[in-house]
């Protein structure tokens, strides 16, 4: 364990949202498994290791930005240039989206914890990009 840590750590600087991000991408490519039989979750450093994966997060979050639907990594852009946060009725009015598409757009970024929503008193949601500054 205290080897994935200090890749991990190495990797990540120890920001939170990258570390979660790294081991997401990990999960992902089958780099780090649970196994239910054992009740544990199993890795190979090695392989880990052997993969290349960058120091630098951004080019980490690059990757993953790129692998989204062309929809979803333009709306992505769109919130980008927004801010780090936008109503979903500005964003759909300033993407030339309806908010409902604005919604099935974004719902890949949003699983992969690229993005986040928060709700309003109102009920009317704010999408809201997570901008998060490279170690």
């Amino acid at each position: 364990m205290a080897e994935l840590a200090a890749l991990v750590q190495e990797k990540t600087g120890g920001n939170p949202f990258f570390t979660i991000q790294f081991l997401q991408t990990l999960a992902n490519e089958g780099l780090l498994k649970f196994d239910p039989l054992a009740r544990a979750w199993k890795w190979d450093v090695e392989r880990i290791r052997a993969k290349g994966y960058t120091d630098n997060v951004g080019i980490l979050m690059l990757g993953k930005l790129r692998q989204l639907p062309s929809d979803a990594r333009s709306a992505v852009g769109f919130l980008a240039c927004l801010g780090h946060r936008a109503e979903t009725a500005f964003l759909a009015a300033a993407s030339g989206m309806s908010r409902e598409r604005v919604h099935d757009a974004l719902a890949p970024a949003l699983r992969e914890g690229l993005l986040f929503t928060r709700r309003k008193r109102t009920n009317s949601s704010t999408t809201a990009w997570r901008k998060q500054r490279t170690p």
